[in-house]
């Protein structure tokens, strides 16, 4: 049996019914029923994958996604884009007219002003490879994005109402959320006991990626990124992070008053007014870091003009 609760943004289930205005959160059938390991921590799980492949998410579900430590399962696809028919308006020849764009203008073009941008056109998939995948790939590379976004403010809902709720369990925040594709699997004993080794709560703010990937110095950019099927461990003090409102002036690169001082804020707003990928004119004073996750990803779809008429194309991959 699987059990849901409502959060106000849109989300389908695994039967393919899709309702408007709400966010279906998948419990696993044992959640909350096996007895956790005292030292366990609390786990949220997102799964990026596809409604031509929901199978997947089911198998998830019934195999290392029932753990007891596991809480919620939310299992994303299409449906949960900003652009839910981008897998059916987006052809071919417009996938690889998107990618020879992002190339050309921020490589070609030697756009300095954002070296990271400039290299990661470098490694955007282009040519034959882009031949082998069907659009709808391209299309599934903001989809973590939008989750993330979408999750946050699930979790914005649960802590505005969690004094309606009788199990802080269910109402506060993970220990950790682990992002990963639809066809991985964890082996959630073991990283049980991989995070009891680690000597910070959950509470201080860390990201682990299962596989990094370095770019070498000589390059010239200083730039890792996580190869995305390992999945990406975020900590209880991330997830706060990217829920709080940054006071930023994007023209001086400075905090209100209130905040002078706050490490994270400070670097959020200098990291916003360096624009290195564009995102800044996508700010207003008071946005978390998802939201303007979701504001700057979802301002074109792939298949529209605009997304080739933009001066800074979003050239990324889900995992960048």
């Amino acid at each position: 049996k699987v059990e849901s609760s409502s959060s106000g943004f849109k989300f389908t289930w695994f039967n393919g019914r899709s309702i408007d205005g709400t966010l279906d959160v998948i419990k696993p059938p044992t959640a909350g029923k096996n007895k956790m390991l005292k030292d366990d921590k609390v786990v949220d799980i997102v799964s990026i994958g596809s409604k031509h492949s929901k199978d997947l998410h089911k198998t998830q579900l019934s195999t290392w996604a029932s753990h007891s430590s596991i809480r919620y399962f939310f299992g994303v696809t299409e449906e949960d884009d900003a652009y839910p028919d981008c897998d059916t308006r987006l052809t071919m020849e417009g996938m690889i007219k998107f990618s020879d764009n992002c190339v050309s203008k921020l490589t070609k073009t030697k756009y300095i002003h954002s070296p990271i941008a400039a290299s990661t056109a470098t490694y955007f998939a282009k040519g034959d490879y882009l031949k082998t995948k069907n659009p709808g790939w391209l299309c599934a590379q903001k989809r973590p994005l939008y989750a993330m976004a979408k999750l946050i403010r699930f979790y914005r809902k649960l802590l505005q109402n969690r004094d309606e709720h009788q199990e802080d369990y269910a109402s506060d925040l993970p220990d950790y959320m682990i992002l990963v594709d639809d066809d991985t699997y964890y082996n959630m004993d073991l990283f049980q006991n991989f995070v009891r080794s680690w000597k910070e709560d959950p509470s201080f703010p860390r990201i682990e990626a299962g596989c990094l990937i370095k770019q070498p110095l000589h390059l010239g950019t200083n730039f890792s990124h996580p190869f995305g099927g390992f999945g990406l461990v975020f900590s209880r003090g991330s997830i706060e992070n990217l829920m709080r409102p940054l006071p930023c002036n994007v023209n001086t690169g400075t905090t209100s008053n209130e905040t002078h001082g706050d490490p994270f804020y400070e670097n959020a707003c200098r990291q916003l007014k360096l624009n290195w990928f564009g995102e800044t004119p996508s700010f207003e004073e008071g946005m978390s870091v998802s939201d303007l996750m979701i504001a700057h990803s979802s301002r074109h779809a792939y298949y529209s003009q605009e997304a080739l008429n933009t001066r800074l194309p979003f050239c990324f991959h889900s995992d960048w």
